[in-house]
């Protein structure tokens, strides 16, 4: 039944009354009747809460998010009621529609909304970032609630579902994101690597956080929500095992991949590991990301930009080392740019000579 089932022509039967209600950063006042509606499926009269506010300033807490209208649409049916609001909301300059559902428990009243796009073209992770990210208004949203300051969606990204989050810590006026997704190759994240030693990783329990220009976050933040916070310190703190701070570290502006790679299956990697000496199949690695990852019109190039992941490896011993060399500090790393110590050894050799063991300069 619900609000739907108001009733268009008399007699209306009602208790008129004033009604405030404690919400995010205020009171909110509304002018409010109970009225019999129509009956149900098992012939049960309804009975709807209705009303509206003109008090709408500050009542959401999510930055970027706030109420034009509100009001409230509840229904008695049976022997109990569900309470629940409705309206317009702007979110980032995009007009939605929102509907909350309240929750009292435990004595702490939680108000959850929902949010739907008013036309077509639905919610895209830009309306909600309030940033321009390129991409991310290809991004579509479902399913998007909102709790106090946080933001949860669903989305799917390059065929693989997964979900977001925004939040904003203290200080930020623009909302920090952090899309997760189970399992991505890494050659379709990023398809630059296609055809390269990366072929079959796969990046497993991906966390991609957007942090603003400007800003750092403190991975222990606790705006951060819980399951995110979870999964960012699990692979921070396996970093941490290997390079002693790294769990500490804060994130950077830019968009950061925090990820455990599977390298079994990769042909490539999988030598590398070998040839160092190490088993471990299971690599977590953090580091930063092009700011283009997420625009599927961007060139592999683009896409490739400014990649820097690394990870400390533990002691390696290299087969058949020779004794008299000693290794230390390993640091497996997956960049963009050529490193210092390949630039210098090219440097090193005279033009139109080549090294004479392995395959050569041509080979890497």
């Amino acid at each position: 039944g619900g609000p739907g089932a108001i009733p268009t022509a008399g007699p209306f039967v009602m208790i008129g009354m004033d009604m405030a209600m404690q919400a995010f950063k205020g009171q909110h006042n509304f002018d409010a009747l109970m009225l019999v509606g129509a009956k149900n499926d098992k012939g049960e009269r309804l009975v709807n809460l209705l009303g509206t506010s003109k008090d709408v300033k500050g009542f959401f807490n999510f930055g970027g998010l706030s109420a034009k209208t509100l009001n409230v649409a509840s229904t008695f049916e049976g022997k109990s009621w569900e309470f629940k609001l409705e309206g317009i909301a702007d979110i980032n300059g995009k007009e939605v529609d929102y509907y909350i559902d309240i929750k009292d428990e435990a004595n702490k009243v939680e108000y959850v909304a929902t949010l739907d796009a008013q036309s077509g073209g639905g919610i895209s992770a830009k309306d909600v970032a309030g940033r321009s990210v390129p991409g991310l208004d290809e991004i579509k949203l479902d399913k998007i609630t909102v709790t106090n300051d946080q933001l949860v969606a669903d989305l799917e990204f390059l065929k693989t579902k997964g979900e977001i989050a925004a939040f904003h810590p203290q200080g930020f006026d623009k909302a920090v994101m952090a899309v997760t997704l189970d399992k991505l190759g890494f050659s379709e994240l990023i398809p630059g690597t296609s055809g390269t030693p990366l072929d079959g990783v796969s990046i497993d329990n991906l966390t991609m956080m957007l942090v603003p220009s400007g800003k750092k976050l403190n991975p222990a933040d606790k705006a951060i929500p819980e399951i995110l916070s979870k999964n960012i310190n699990q692979v921070l703190t396996d970093l941490a095992k290997s390079e002693p701070g790294r769990n500490t570290k804060p994130i950077e502006q830019g968009v950061t991949l925090l990820a455990e790679l599977d390298i079994k299956g990769s042909g490539g990697m999988e030598t590398l590991m070998r040839s160092a000496g190490l088993s471990d199949t299971v690599l977590p690695i953090a580091g930063t990301l092009s700011n283009e990852v997420f625009d599927t019109k961007a060139s592999k190039s683009e896409k490739m930009k400014g990649m820097s992941l690394s990870m400390a490896l533990p002691k390696i011993g290299v087969p058949g080392l020779p004794s008299s060399i000693k290794m230390s500090a390993p640091v497996f790393s997956v960049v963009d740019e050529m490193p210092l110590a390949l630039k210098n050894l090219n440097a090193a050799i005279p033009q139109g000579k080549s090294l004479k063991g392995g395959g050569g300069p041509g080979a890497i």
